[in-house]
């Protein structure tokens, strides 16, 4: 039986949607079944002659590199009429909240007509999990999140409890309105001397808003030299290393519409790395993540308060931490891709025949 050939349309350099969505659940499908994987930057580079070897197609959100809807479905059409099935994968919402930091951007692209027709026009969808999935209002698939637990970056490293505790926060430059939901308890743990240490996870002076976050994460600028660090980044196949800098992830979620169609992957990370987390009570964290055996959980209304008893709670019960490390470490294991692929295969064998 001849190797199914799959081609990636990966967009420019290695980001975390084409890492974790396509370059490295494609590298451990190929480890365990029998597949001839290819990526390109882009498909228009991609001759009709060569279309015509590969039997599946995938994009994450966009097939075409240029945004139009024409030039979109164009390039479907080209790809169908060669042979392929094109499958688009989809691991964010495509209506942005009104205050998100690319929402001008956004427009000016007309992203959100480009994606909805592309939910439209492509012949099977693949999703991160159900409730993004209905909002496509098509059949869809489930292929979940995971992480290769064999790369060096996601693998975990004793860290022993020390006197200072050592919380973290990881992201990129698009979550102003998250992180903030933090920073009056911070600015208060801050007042009252609580002794724990903030560390911004990725830190990039290049990177927007970089300054804003740093006077975010230090409590509104009342953190003391020896209460805040700034950990400079990583490629997004290192990373993960950046989890060993801490006992503590801290995964602030604003709850909207936008956010509840976000991944899983920064509890994910935490738990591979045997972290404990501490979550905005919603989606797409209820569903693994439960208060006070594996995490704890801030609610929404009460996110001013919320993270600061949240963070002095395990300031002051340091074995609670470990407890809820361990007990993430545990319900994260499923995640593993090597556990996840088997489904990635299955529904690649059925649109085939």
């Amino acid at each position: 039986m001849k190797k199914l050939r799959i081609l990636l349309i990966r967009g420019g350099a290695p980001n975390g949607v084409s890492y974790h969505r396509l370059l490295r659940p494609h590298k451990v499908l190929c480890q365990q079944y029998e597949y001839d994987v290819h990526d390109c930057d882009a498909i228009e580079q991609v001759s009709d002659e060569t279309l015509k070897s590969f039997d599946i197609v995938i994009g994450n959100r966009t097939i075409a590199s240029v945004g139009e809807v024409d030039k979109q479905i164009e390039q479907i059409n080209r790809i169908k009429k060669a042979g392929p099935k094109v499958v688009l994968d989809l691991d964010d919402y495509w209506h942005l909240h009104k205050n998100h930091e690319l929402s001008s951007w956004w427009a000016k692209h007309n992203m959100t007509s480009v994606i909805i027709s592309n939910i439209k026009n492509a012949d099977y969808i693949t999703v991160t999990h159900e409730v993004i999935g209905q909002l496509t209002k098509r059949n869809y698939t489930i292929l979940p999140n995971g992480l290769d637990n064999t790369e060096i970056q996601f693998e975990r490293k004793t860290r022993a409890i020390r006197n200072t505790l050592d919380f973290g926060w990881c992201g990129s430059s698009n979550h102003i309105y998250d992180i903030n939901l933090m920073s009056e308890s911070l600015k208060r743990l801050n007042e009252e001397q609580v002794n724990y240490r903030m560390n911004f996870l990725g830190w990039n002076p290049e990177m927007k808003h970089s300054k804003y976050y740093e006077w975010i994460l230090t409590g509104l600028g009342t953190a003391k030299d020896n209460q805040y660090t700034n950990i400079a980044g990583k490629e997004v196949d290192t990373y993960g290393a950046l989890y060993d800098h801490i006992d503590v992830a801290l995964i602030p979620l604003v709850d909207n519409p936008f956010n509840n169609c976000k991944s899983n992957l920064k509890m994910l990370e935490a738990g591979v790395k045997g972290k404990a987390v501490i979550v905005s009570n919603v989606y797409p964290y209820t569903s693994i993540l439960k208060h006070e055996k594996n995490c704890l959980k801030v609610n929404p209304t009460d996110n001013h308060n919320g993270w600061y008893k949240a963070i002095k709670r395990l300031v002051n019960n340091p074995n609670m931490v470990i407890d809820l490390a361990n007990q993430l470490h545990e319900d994260v294991k499923p995640y593993n891709l090597a556990n996840l692929v088997k489904t990635r295969h299955e529904f690649y064998q059925s649109i085939i025949k």
